[in-house]
């Protein structure tokens, strides 16, 4: 039997899933639903579900439909919101609704269309008369390239996000007057350890600079002088080489309940270092595993932490099932969806 939420949630009924969270799970389609009436499924939560269908919704208007909900849902289109304007749509919030193009946005004159996943920016520059948030067109990174940062900088751009996202080259970072939050550019995953190096007078963070994806042990180690965040080092550091070199290098600095927070940690790192005193909580929330992995390391783990785990996969939770899960947070796992 295929690996899929329903056949699970039939086979646990007895558990306390969570029918709110369960009702907007992606991973319960509406043939669920339909085979299946007779569960305490939650119509408002449901509306959020990218498997229904408008077909579905239209036979059952009296239902307690969120209308909110249905307005931003990927399965709803413009023509089913343009042939059925009677209905209780929430137009403020169409423009989020990834499946409705920018022009239809702009040509009926709809609201928060900075925030529109579809927006780009010769979008902004041909429609100069919109009244444009710059925070959310900044922020929705859908819109914008470095390219046009360069070329338009005197436009409202919301600086602090810009510096933290934008890809930067020598030639936009080395433009005068370019108001830089040097805090967010400190961690920004295009800023490299040559960029640091080559603009030495900038007052750069160094506690953001610990947790910038460049940085690595050997430059941490070369600069012993500069205030680095170890905490934040022992969170984002890659363990390219394992934890007993990792371990070795960084000295008194060692942290081992830091440590069990990198996401680059593996079960096998646990496994071969059993005089660690690994945190619960950061192996719970971090670590890739599998339901062989669990059944060696149940006893050192939070399993409600572990039910938030995002590379958790549906298998596991079938394989075992009698495990203490939070039923409340599998009710909303994505399982890879």
């Amino acid at each position: 039997m295929p690996a899929k939420l329903i056949y699970l949630v039939l086979e646990t009924l007895e558990k306390p899933w969570n029918w709110n969270r369960l009702s907007a799970n992606p991973n319960i389609d509406q043939e669920d639903v339909l085979e299946h009436p007779d569960l305490p499924w939650n119509w408002r939560m449901f509306s959020m579900n990218p498997g229904l269908r408008f077909e579905f919704v239209l036979a059952h208007l009296d239902w307690d439909w969120c209308w909110t909900a249905l307005t931003e849902n990927p399965a709803i289109n413009w023509n089913h919101v343009s042939e059925h304007r009677d209905l209780p749509w929430n137009w403020s919030v169409v423009a989020y609704n990834r499946n409705i193009r920018v022009e239809t946005l702009l040509n009926e004159g709809l609201p928060n269309v900075s925030k529109s996943v579809n927006l780009r920016f010769h979008h902004v520059l041909a429609n100069p008369a919109y009244p444009w948030n710059w925070y959310d067109l900044t922020t929705n990174r859908c819109v914008w390239t470095a390219a046009d940062l360069t070329l338009h900088p005197e436009l409202s751009w919301h600086w602090p996000y810009v510096s933290s996202s934008c890809e930067i080259t020598r030639d936009l970072f080395a433009m005068s007057g370019l108001p830089w939050d040097y805090s967010s550019l400190s961690f920004n995953p295009s800023v490299t350890l040559e960029l640091i190096d080559a603009f030495p007078l900038i007052p750069w963070d160094w506690t953001r600079v610990s947790q910038n994806p460049n940085l690595t042990l050997d430059y941490v180690l070369t600069h012993p002088e500069r205030p680095w965040d170890w905490d934040l080092i022992h969170y984002f550091m890659p363990l390219s080489k394992g934890v007993t070199d990792f371990r070795r290098r960084v000295g008194a600095h060692f942290n081992e309940g830091k440590l069990s927070f990198n996401p680059s940690l593996q079960v096998q790192d646990v496994l071969e270092n059993p005089d660690i005193k690994w945190s619960s909580s950061g192996l719970s929330r971090n670590l890739v595993v599998t339901a062989s992995d669990l059944q060696q390391m149940h006893a050192v783990l939070d399993w409600t932490l572990l039910s938030m785990n995002p590379s958790l996969r549906l298998e596991t939770i079938m394989e075992l099932r009698h495990a203490p899960w939070d039923w409340t947070e599998l009710s909303s796992h994505r399982f890879g969806v």
